[in-house]
């Protein structure tokens, strides 16, 4: 084999004798000692470069990070442009967090943190709320529960604690076995059924038989409250996505923009919903019925109703219909039908739409298509005895 110069091997450098390498650094030594200034210099960088690897090995050990703006390669501190492409990363940091809730939850979790905020303030002055202590959010609780809260909102308000405080980095204070034995408290101790009953298709046809009688010499009204009841019911809607509670909320209920006919059904885009986590509007598809048809009600009304903008369902003199209103119109409707006002609620329509198909034999897997659940949650409503779960029926492919 024949032998390797040394010019040919790796790093295509000579290595010189440890004998020359020697002389050469006691050479360096004497021309540098006989230079003061050099000799400072060195120094201090050598002292800089000793604290910087102090200072990071500090950080690996408590395990922080200092964020610092980021500059795009090629752009230093003294360019012209640094200032439009430096990117603060903590703000996208920010941004990225409040994405992650939905905009109703952020509200929500807003709203439940100041009354939690207020609660330690009037009550415990000399406690702080941020980080909070476990005996503190107990002592909420207790406090929630005093005030007829329900359980599961005593929860939510939970859930708010915990987001905000994990997000700044403090330690759950939720998270521990006192905590969790009072939440299984309130709801033993508050268990009540829920007595509202479905409106299936029976309770549906005489509740619009009774806009016959009620709206007899109005045809507006008549037309009007008969697709409110047939959209609600065949597209499992809850009645706040069709109709707003107050006047400045019209902007988060269905807009007359928001209906389409794709014959032979009707698709409505709902873009404000409970299980909202994103911007993109939930296309929801009704078919026709061959009694009581949702689709023929909707354009009947339409068709009277005009084509100005605004929320879907309005007066004839262009005013929005609001919750209040259809809940006085709706006990009416009840009344006249000999129907109980105490059993049966506005969201008797959802849990009736739920029942409903389950009856019809349609599977789990699609009912939670239709009614936009997320979850099993849709079970606590399908209110008939002894009624066999759905998903004992034949699985049908979703669209």
């Amino acid at each position: 084999m024949p032998k390797i110069r040394p010019s040919e091997a790796k790093g295509g450098k000579r290595r010189k004798p440890k004998d020359a390498d020697s002389r050469m650094a006691r050479l360096i030594a004497t021309a540098l000692a006989k230079d003061k200034n050099t000799m400072q210099e060195l120094k201090d960088l050598i002292n800089k470069q000793e604290t910087d690897d102090e200072d990071v090995q500090t950080q690996r050990e408590d395990g922080r990070r200092s964020f610092k703006p980021c500059t795009f390669p090629g752009q230093g501190p003294n360019s012209n442009t640094s200032r439009n492409v430096t990117i603060d990363v903590t703000k996208v940091r920010e941004q990225l967090i409040a994405s992650s809730l939905a905009a109703t939850t952020r509200k929500t979790y807003e709203r439940f943190w100041e009354r939690f905020s207020n609660f330690v303030k009037n009550n415990h002055s000399s406690s702080s709320c941020f980080p909070a202590t476990s005996d503190v959010v107990s002592l909420s609780i207790a406090h929630l529960h005093s005030l007829q809260f329900a359980p599961s909102t005593i929860s939510s308000h939970l859930s708010a604690i915990t987001y905000f405080h994990l997000v700044s980095g403090f330690d759950d204070p939720c998270n521990t076995f006192i905590i969790r034995r009072m939440i299984l408290g309130c709801r033993k101790s508050r268990y009540q059924k829920d007595s509202r009953l479905p409106l299936l298709k029976k309770q549906v046809d005489l509740l619009l038989n009774a806009t016959k009688h009620i709206f007899r010499t109005n045809r507006f009204l008549r037309v009007l409250y008969r697709a409110i009841i047939l959209v609600t019911f065949h597209g499992f809607f809850r009645m706040g996505e069709l109709l707003p509670s107050k006047l400045s909320n019209c902007g988060n209920v269905v807009q007359f923009g928001h209906v389409a006919m794709v014959s032979p059904s009707i698709k409505l885009q709902l873009h404000c919903h409970k299980m909202r986590k994103s911007d993109k509007p939930v296309n929801i598809i009704i078919p026709p019925q061959k009694r009581s048809c949702p689709v023929a009600s909707l354009k009947s009304y339409l068709s009277l109703r005009g084509y100005s903008d605004g929320p879907l369902f309005i007066s004839s003199t262009n005013e929005p219909i609001t919750l209040a209103r259809f809940r006085s119109v709706f006990n009416e409707l009840l009344t006249f039908s000999k129907l109980s006002t105490k059993l049966y609620k506005l969201h008797s329509f959802r849990i009736g739409g739920c029942t409903q198909a389950i009856v019809s034999g349609i599977p789990e897997a699609e009912v939670m298509k239709m009614g936009r659940w997320k979850s099993h949650a849709f079970r606590r409503y399908i209110r008939i005895p002894n009624l066999k779960m759905a998903s004992k029926c034949p699985s049908r492919k979703s669209e």
